[in-house]
């Protein structure tokens, strides 16, 4: 895929604060109403980056971007490990191992850089119920919650805060043993598995 970066700007030639990740596709209905809304509003739209986010490791480490997906990367992993959400282990021949892969993003920040994100995922389809995996509860809010207390925030004069917590996901427990390939590039013995 490929993300175009902009800026959007009004007929008075103010530009919006706000920087957009724009997906190029052609022939994406999303992608003709944006810029039909574009010319019948009179805007104008400033490119200011350009970037391919690769579809595989391979990908990623040949293309021009090199760099960045592996810091992404390396960053990914090297959180794994300060987590010690997992250990390297013999391959077992009696158990399933769970194929893994990388999966690439690109995170628009506030101040309108690009944060290149690199995640590890085990592809979970190949997996068992009642063999590899049990529960798949994960706690959310509902949207009415939500909603309720922005409306005490606002009623009653408080300030609201957020937070994202980095690799929150990694701090939960596991209920049974996973067996999963290391990612390519972070492991050179074909004969142990994470």
């Amino acid at each position: 895929m490929i993300l175009m970066y902009i800026i959007i700007i009004d007929p008075n030639g103010k530009e919006n604060p706000e920087r957009y990740g724009l997906p190029i596709n052609v022939n994406d209905d999303d992608y003709n109403n944006f810029y039909e809304n574009i010319k019948i509003n009179n805007f104008r739209v400033k490119c200011y980056g350009v970037t391919s986010i690769p579809d595989n490791y391979n990908q990623a480490i040949n293309s021009h971007e090199k760099e960045r997906w592996q810091q992404a990367m390396d960053e990914e992993w090297q959180s794994l490990i300060t987590h010690e959400t997992f250990t390297y282990v013999n391959r077992p021949n009696d158990k399933t191992i769970i194929p893994s892969r990388w999966v690439y993003t690109v995170k628009n920040e506030v101040d309108g850089s690009i944060r290149y994100k690199a995640r590890w995922v085990g592809k979970g389809f190949a997996q068992t119920w009642g063999v590899n995996y049990h529960d798949t509860y994960a706690p959310m809010s509902r949207m009415t919650t939500i909603r309720i207390m922005m409306q005490l925030t606002i009623q009653n004069g408080y300030i609201a805060h957020q937070l994202d917590i980095s690799t929150a996901y990694l701090n939960a427990e596991l209920d049974c043993e996973i067996y999963i390939e290391p990612p390519k590039g972070y492991c050179q013995d074909d004969s142990q598995v994470c």
